[in-house]
């Protein structure tokens, strides 16, 4: 590798595993700094070769539909005229219709017709008085846009074209078996930093985020993290990670797990048993972080991405676990919103499970997601809409803000309708094609530990 591929490698593995560092960077200063670091990755990558050669045929099938979910919501910030909103996405012209002033009236003027027609007497100076200074009559110049929110569209626009960076980074790099085992050893590590931060914060907990920081009333520490659902939701990616690198090292050429290749690696004092060892530790971190963290959905994560680098030998299984955990994800959605309304949740479902206020809460939250999408199934509500969106189907007196579904399917789907659904259903056929199909296939072999671990991975994050 020349050196300014070697910088931008080494430049990625400290992004992947240090931004989890920076709360689980998901504040702004968190997010700009990653975005200045994937441009940063970008333009090395793009200084020592052109853009053809970093986007193999297999990448841009598996980029391209994150891509054209980037210029959706773009389209989602456009001004439309008001016909056309009100036909393609009737909620968006509701909203506009309530907070913007029709065409032709000043601001001024509608918000003092709003207040009458509700009873309110609002104090107007008469017509002899002098203007006060800074007003004019301006006309209404809010673009009515199918985005309820466009600038949080547009940062979730951001959001996912910096994903987009580093994933081409990523694959353009891993071309190289020694930067693509590099790149895995420093997910896997990242993963155990976190651990050894999960431990400390553990067993010195004083109600501070990495012991400066205060925490919000209620939240629990996890090492950098506040919910320990996002924390688990990385480190269980990094277990596993690095169990398939173990399981790598001792196996042997063929990638089979025999007694004497386990033997011969555990002997090899230059070169496997070091690795055996760092890689060994990271997974152990890892695993401790994730137990340590209590989150049930990031147990039961990475006991599903278990399950498929176990079942490695039924090679038939993988094309089918991606699509089947999409579909399960869509369902949870469908089964909250089913059945007749009960007591003061959403639907019989959820009363069900009453006595886990915690599945309750997130089962109503689901069916009032998948309403979200049926007020607008075409546009959606616009991407990095749902905080603002969520309160419309709110209960009268409910008062917690729910940031995220904590179903990202169905939180796409109601962000951007079916636009996005397809979008989604495309890249899950791609990867399922492009990636776990050759995996599987037939007289191919047994695929590689570090192969499977990767789609293990990838499933149990979703």
């Amino acid at each position: 590798m020349i050196r300014t591929e070697r910088a931008a490698l080494y430049l990625l593995i400290f992004l992947l595993g240090a931004s989890a560092l920076a709360f689980g960077s998901v504040e702004h200063w968190a997010q700009e700094w990653l975005r200045f670091g994937a441009l940063l990755v970008a333009a090395l990558l793009l200084w020592s070769a052109p853009p053809s050669s970093l986007l193999s045929e297999r990448t841009r099938s598996l980029v391209l539909p994150g891509a054209l979910l980037v210029v959706w919501g773009l389209l989602q910030c456009l001004p439309l005229p008001r016909p056309v909103l009100a036909a393609v996405s009737p909620r968006a012209a509701s909203a506009y219709a309530e907070t913007v002033p029709s065409s032709g009236a000043s601001l001024e003027d509608w918000l003092v017709s709003r207040a009458g027609e509700h009873g309110i007497r609002v104090e107007t100076a008469g017509p002899d008085a002098p203007p006060r200074a800074g007003t004019r009559d301006r006309r209404a110049a809010v673009g009515r846009s199918l985005s309820i929110y466009p600038y949080g569209t547009l940062r979730a626009c951001l959001s996912w074209a910096t994903a987009l960076v580093f994933f081409v980074a990523a694959a353009a790099l891993a071309r190289d078996e020694r930067a693509r085992y590099r790149l895995l050893v420093g997910v896997a590590g990242g993963a155990g930093l976190l651990g050894i931060l999960a431990i400390a914060q553990q067993a010195s907990w004083n109600r501070r985020l990495l012991w400066f920081r205060p925490l919000p009333e209620g939240s629990q520490p996890v090492g950098p993290f506040v919910g320990p659902n996002h924390f688990a939701g990385y480190v269980e990616m990094g277990a596993l990670v690095g169990l398939g690198l173990i399981l790598a090292l001792l196996s042997g050429p063929d990638g089979r797990l025999t007694v004497r290749g386990a033997r011969e690696a555990l002997l090899d004092r230059e070169w496997a048993l070091p690795r055996l060892l760092l890689v060994g530790g990271f997974t152990i971190l890892a695993f401790a972080g994730l137990l340590l963290s209590g989150s049930r959905g990031g147990l039961l994560a990475a006991g599903a991405g278990l399950f498929v680098l176990g079942a490695r030998r039924f090679k038939g299984f993988l094309p089918a676990a991606m699509p089947a955990v999409a579909a399960a994800g869509f369902a949870a959605g469908i089964v909250a919103a089913l059945g007749r309304p009960a007591g003061t949740l959403e639907r019989a479902a959820v009363v069900s499970a009453g006595a886990d206020a915690s599945l309750a809460m997130r089962l109503d939250a689901w069916g009032k997601t998948l309403r979200i999408f049926l007020e607008s199934p075409w546009a959606g509500s616009g991407l990095g809409s749902f905080r603002w969106v969520f309160t419309s189907v709110q209960r009268e007196g409910e008062w917690m803000v729910w940031g995220e579904a904590h179903n990202d399917f169905l939180q796409l789907l109601a962000e951007a309708g079916l636009v996005g659904g397809a979008l989604l259903a495309w890249a899950v056929w791609s990867f399922a094609r492009r990636v776990l199909v050759p995996c599987a296939g037939a007289g191919a072999g047994l695929p590689r530990w570090t192969t499977t671990a990767t789609a293990a991975a990838v499933i149990a994050m979703l």
